[in-house]
């Protein structure tokens, strides 16, 4: 879904939507072990640093198409209206709230012809921030318990799986770090 909403936009829902994290998780936890080589690429579109996470029910298509129609009624049509708006504040970014209340930040994308970049605004509502390694880690320890019938909070549990996917370190606490459980939490709930 990162790229597949058509030009100009462009959304990474891997790291900034949860119900479309839900779906590939039942995906990925239905296909099995088959599929972890692409589960390890798409967990890496989730980046390094902390994100935004969006757990409303907008979904991407209409997150999109209410960018969209919001840009039309602005009159900003093509790359260049684009740039201008952006840049009337010098941030080269502006927030626009949607038709559930929740904050959405518009930047330049930098990928070819998809100029519109969105994801959740901080501290909006349905919005969470989180660091990526936590992200990676709740979404990859659910993805292993259901495949392999494991509980998906245990130390064990989440370390495999952080061990197999996702390239990051074992936890050293006895417990779950609070954070993973409670964006676990957050994806199963």
């Amino acid at each position: 879904m990162r790229n597949e909403l058509e030009k100009p936009f462009i959304f990474n829902c891997w790291k900034h939507h949860r119900n479309f994290v839900r779906s590939q998780i039942i995906e990925y936890t239905e296909a099995g072990e088959n599929a972890f080589g692409q589960l390890i690429k798409e967990i890496k579109l989730i980046g390094e640093s902390q994100t935004d996470f969006y757990y409303g029910n907008l979904s991407p298509r209409l997150i999109k198409n209410e960018i969209k129609t919001f840009l039309f009624n602005a009159e900003i049509h093509g790359l260049e209206e684009y740039l201008e708006w952006l840049g009337a504040n010098k941030s080269m970014y502006k927030i626009i709230n949607l038709s559930d209340g929740s904050a959405w930040t518009l930047r330049l994308g930098t990928a070819e012809g998809r100029y519109v970049h969105f994801h959740p605004g901080r501290r909006s509502l349905f919005t969470v921030r989180i660091k990526a390694s936590t992200l990676k880690s709740a979404i990859t320890a659910i993805i292993w318990s259901g495949i392999f019938k494991l509980p998906d909070t245990d130390i064990k549990t989440v370390n495999e799986a952080r061990k197999h996917l996702t390239a990051l370190p074992p936890l050293k606490s006895s417990s779950v770090n609070k954070s993973i459980s409670r964006v676990i939490e957050l994806l199963t709930g």
